[in-house]
């Protein structure tokens, strides 16, 4: 391939992409901020959006904001199948993938 050894830190947008293939009974949701990291930040003043997926569903985000998974209760069952892809910076017009 034309991208071996390369490094995704130099891709500039990413997303992931979920699909729910089992739900806990409660907890499980992924809660995306409307931030990028940066090492100051507090959470606590960033706007956030919980996203709450029935089985089934898809759900693709910028994974270069800050994200993260609700504990799921009390069994912990959540699974899932995901990926991230981008487009590659050089021409915008091909994508890479993985997962």
């Amino acid at each position: 391939s034309k991208y071996s050894n390369w490094d995704i830190c130099w891709l500039q947008r990413q997303c992931a992409w979920n699909i729910y293939l089992a739900i806990a009974e409660s907890g499980g949701q992924t809660d995306i901020y409307a931030s990028k990291y940066t090492p100051s930040i507090d959470l606590r003043f960033v706007p956030k959006a919980t996203v709450a997926p029935s089985v089934g569903e898809l759900i693709v985000f910028n994974s270069r904001f800050i994200h993260k998974v609700v504990k799921a209760e009390p069994s912990g069952k959540r699974v899932t199948q995901n990926g991230m892809f981008s487009p590659v910076p050089i021409n915008d017009k091909e994508m890479i993938a993985w997962g």
